[in-house]
């Protein structure tokens, strides 16, 4: 699983060191200079399919003015914010020549300091800060003793209004902290034009304390994230979702029947929101609150029973919409999570569904190998999936070549992960794991099969994995063919919806069935758009 950060809006810059991407900032537009042509090592990496190689002979190092920063970018000139958080991956592989900076906002020789943290040879992690205009250092901490050969995952935060910080040091090879450690500074920090550096410290304009060794998947807050979200970032779990409402008027009561619409446009998630059970007729939704840029629920009867929450100040709904709720506050946002349920999603598909460029991301992981490896992200032509009652859901991938062969060959024991992503104007919207299935036969090879023939080669993995799931009602669209064998309902979709599953109530038109199976096949095409159908079968009569 890999980390979401863009619907995050306190997410302000990460760099992903990929291959033909080194410099670029995925969330923002933080771009870096490449000084000295630093390589990338597509091999030994955290994240993704590569990480960047820096080599300290050569002054090789990542940066960025001051001037060139996104606004909003903690600690750039002018932030009035002052909140910073940062988390990143790297590997040293020398540190026999004094201090080395993993990255820095710091320039002593010009008085320019903010922040820095460095390596002290084999000595200590250290975290300073800058105060007094920039002129004078403050250590946070100087815990811990560096190895090379080892990847290290930091997570670095502090809040200038109450001057707190928390500096977490992860040792991958041990499995463990080996610096936790968090208190309250001294001083306040100074903001200064120092260049943001990645592997090395600015000094006086130019560039020191170069960094020998990987770095991997740095990201950067306007906030200050919690132990538990540094440790999901580095488990490769951290997400927030996003969506938006405009105003709403409420009043003491709305009904609906058949059907339910809430216009909505984006809005940003926040724990502040809690909400009960839904019931759409005699249904509980496991998740509590459904929330999209359209949120429509057919159904004879919807009640959304709601504890206190922030709402906003106004909003709008027409009369004959009914959202039973317990009192809560009126203020200047609306928080609340989304819940990519069947209903959520064909809203949202619906609107915003003939706009969007569609991709699926295939992942092999090395998690259950022995040492445990990074997991890899293998570009794929076509795959197909099965879910059917009674039966494990199987998976198959068809990814073009033979490139990845020896990583495939390293990840026997690993499991199969098809994600979908929907980017609409260039920017990712949605994105969510659809399938998880256990490679075949774990360990043998058996699930693996290279077919190499005249012109193309290729490689086939399959696997499966024995999943339940909780019935609810989904609606077919872009429905292509239905067939009636004696009362036993068949539809074919020339789109594939990844929420349908076994034991759900399928309706289209006047037809309503309880699903039986599944099939989805999805493909490229020599354009480079997406192909995917849908097969659907209701439970024998």
């Amino acid at each position: 699983m890999a980390n979401v950060f863009l619907a995050d809006p306190n997410c302000v810059a990460l760099w992903r060191f990929e291959n033909g991407a080194l410099t670029t900032d995925s969330k923002g537009t933080n771009t870096l200079t490449d000084n000295n042509t630093v390589g990338t090592e597509a091999v030994d990496y955290k994240e993704g399919a590569a990480c960047a190689d820096l080599e300290k002979g050569t002054s090789e190092t990542l940066s960025i003015t001051d001037a060139n920063l996104d606004a909003g970018f903690p600690f750039k000139v002018g932030d009035t914010n002052k909140k910073f958080s940062a988390c990143g991956w790297f590997k040293p592989e020398s540190l026999v020549d004094g201090q080395i900076a993993v990255f820095s906002k710091y320039d002593s020789g010009g008085d320019r300091r903010t922040i820095m943290f460095r390596l002290d040879g084999t000595d200590n992690f250290k975290v300073f800060i800058g105060y007094n205009g920039g002129a004078t250092t403050e250590e946070l901490v100087s815990e811990g003793t560096p190895q090379t050969g080892r990847w290290y995952h930091f997570g670095i935060t502090f809040d200038d209004d109450d001057k707190s910080y928390r500096v977490v040091i992860w040792d991958d090879t041990a499995g463990s902290k080996v610096v936790d450690a968090s208190g309250t500074a001294t001083n306040n920090i100074s903001l200064d034009n120092a260049a943001f550096v990645v592997g090395g410290r600015d000094e006086n304009g130019g560039i020191d304390y170069f960094f020998d060794g990987l770095i991997d998947e740095v990201v950067v807050f306007k906030d200050v994230l919690s132990s538990g979200e540094i440790d999901a970032i580095r488990q490769g779990t951290y997400t927030k979702d996003s969506v938006s409402c405009p105003a709403f008027e409420l009043s003491a009561s709305m009904i609906s029947t058949p059907e339910i619409q809430i216009p909505c446009a984006p809005f940003v998630v926040a724990s502040s929101f809690h909400c009960g059970s839904v019931f759409v007729g005699n249904i509980i939704t496991a998740a509590p609150f459904i929330a999209t840029a359209l949120l429509v629920a057919p159904s004879i009867e919807l009640q959304i029973n709601c504890q206190p929450f922030i709402a906003v100040a106004s909003m709008v709904s027409t009369p004959q919409i009914q959202i039973p709720c317990a009192p809560f506050i009126a203020v200047a946002s609306l928080v609340a999570p989304t819940v990519w349920d069947g209903t959520a999603w064909k809203a949202w598909v619906d609107l915003y569904g003939d706009q969007c460029a569609k991709y699926y991301y295939f992942t092999l992981t090395g998690e259950n190998e022995t040492p445990a490896i990074a997991e890899v992200t293998i570009p794929i032509s076509s795959f197909q999936a099965r879910r059917k009652d009674g039966d494990p859901t199987f998976l198959s991938v068809v990814i073009p070549g033979t490139a990845y062969e020896a990583q495939i060959n390293a990840r026997l024991n690993g499991e199969m992960v098809i994600e979908m992503i929907w980017e609409l104007n260039g920017t990712i919207e949605y994105q969510e794991e659809l399938f998880r299935c256990t490679l075949d036969s774990a360990g043998d090879g058996s699930g693996v099969r290279v077919d190499e023939g005249g012109r193309n080669q290729s490689i086939t993995l399959t696997g499966h994995k024995t999943e339940s799931f909780v019935g609810k009602t989904v609606w077919l669209r872009d429905v292509v063919y239905r067939r009636d064998d004696g009362g036993t309902l068949a539809f074919r979709c020339a789109s594939a919806d990844l929420y349908l599953n076994p034991g759900d109530t399928a309706r289209y038109g006047d037809d309503s069935f309880v699903v039986k199976g599944v099939i989805y096949i999805i493909g490229s095409n020599r354009d480079g758009s997406v192909q995917a159908s849908m097969e659907v079968q209701e439970v024998d009569a």
